[in-house]
């Protein structure tokens, strides 16, 4: 099975310079806790409902002003839709993520997977 039989195509995504409420915002309206941080079309990270959580709210940080590059994560793993859903799936297990950016040839967005929709397609097979 390849990635793009279980990735989502339609994901939110926030630039990096947005303040962490637009991200907060973004992410309540699109009903998810994570989004994939872009520099125009580029991915270059991803933040988390916990990372603002723990990196901006635990410290003080004004989430008006605080900018999302600030507190994101930077080490982003990402995989390519045609790759074997193998890969993806050794990725989550190895790392701990729940979520694995797509991207294209250009390192664009091009979808998320979710470590769920990993566990439940291995549970089908």
């Amino acid at each position: 099975m390849k990635i793009k039989d279980l990735m989502v195509v339609d994901v939110e995504a926030v630039e990096q310079g947005a303040t962490l409420d637009e991200a907060a915002y973004i992410m309540g309206s699109a009903g998810v806790r994570s989004l994939p941080v872009v520099k125009g079309e580029t991915v270059v990270g991803i933040i988390t409902d916990r990372d603002i959580i723990a990196r901006a709210v635990a410290e003080g940080r004004d989430c008006v002003e605080t900018k999302v590059r600030d507190v994101m994560t930077s080490a982003v793993f990402t995989c390519r839709a045609e790759d074997d859903l193998i890969e993806a799936e050794l990725l989550l297990s190895q790392h701990g993520f729940r979520h694995i950016v797509i991207v294209d040839g250009e390192g664009q967005l091009a979808g998320m997977l979710d470590r769920a929709d990993v566990a439940n397609a291995a549970q089908e097979v």
